[in-house]
């Protein structure tokens, strides 16, 4: 993001396609935050979040539908990243 706001579009290589935009200590703490919010609000959430300089920011959640097979659908997935 720049200073004037908006965003800033970059080509990159293709050695970077695949990797991880956000250090795995950075997923892990956006895990352990949707956890709370979905614990506090006892229903699933649609999470708008960003990071900037390291700091996480919670932009706003809203009630998704998400059924049983969905979610265990993603907690499967995300068992085997």
């Amino acid at each position: 993001m720049q200073d004037s706001g908006g965003t800033v579009t970059e080509d990159i290589g293709d050695d970077l396609r695949n990797e991880s935009c956000l250090p795995v200590e950075a997923v892990e703490n956006l895990g352990k935050v949707a956890i709370k919010i979905e614990e506090f609000y006892r229903s699933a959430r649609d999470i708008e979040w960003g990071i900037l300089n390291d700091n996480l920011y919670i932009f706003q959640s809203s009630v998704t539908k998400r059924n049983k097979k969905q979610t265990m659908k993603l907690n499967t997935n995300s068992m085997h990243r």
